[in-house]
């Protein structure tokens, strides 16, 4: 009795884990990691920006985002004295990278900031406010 008792187990585990198997077959191959496929992106787009606005020049307070290759992202507002620059805030948050186009989040006083901006003609303009684009400096 007791060994028809083993092989029932047995037998129920073995077929649990062929319909386990197959069920994992059948189940959709999840996307490869774009985290690793995105890094040439992140290097081709790494640097410091200013943040213009077309039409306005830059000679008071000066916007700027460090964008590091590891996908740390840093803004900045400075204030423009006689060629010296002051920080007047700095928030920290992320960005991302694809072939054409980058998107920064920013942890704000409010929430998470947004800006996604779009290479268009060698210029990376902000994708809702196309006369604001980064420059790059560095």
């Amino acid at each position: 009795m007791r060994k028809i008792a083993y092989l029932f187990i047995f037998m129920s585990l073995f077929f649990i884990g062929c319909i386990s198997e197959q069920n994992e077959k059948d189940q959709p191959q999840s996307e490869p990691n774009t985290a690793t496929n995105g890094l040439e992106y992140l290097q081709k787009f790494a640097g410091e920006y200013s943040i213009e606005v077309e039409g306005f020049s830059q000679k008071g307070d000066i916007e700027k985002y460090i964008l590091k290759e590891t996908g740390e992202a840093t803004w900045l507002l400075l204030q423009n004295n006689n060629g010296k620059s002051n920080i007047m805030s700095k928030k920290n948050g992320t960005w991302s990278a694809k072939e054409n186009d980058i998107l920064i989040k920013i942890s704000g006083n409010s929430g998470v900031i947004e800006e996604e901006y779009v290479l268009k003609n060698g210029v990376l303009a902000n994708k809702l406010i196309e006369e604001r684009f980064l420059k790059r400096i560095k």
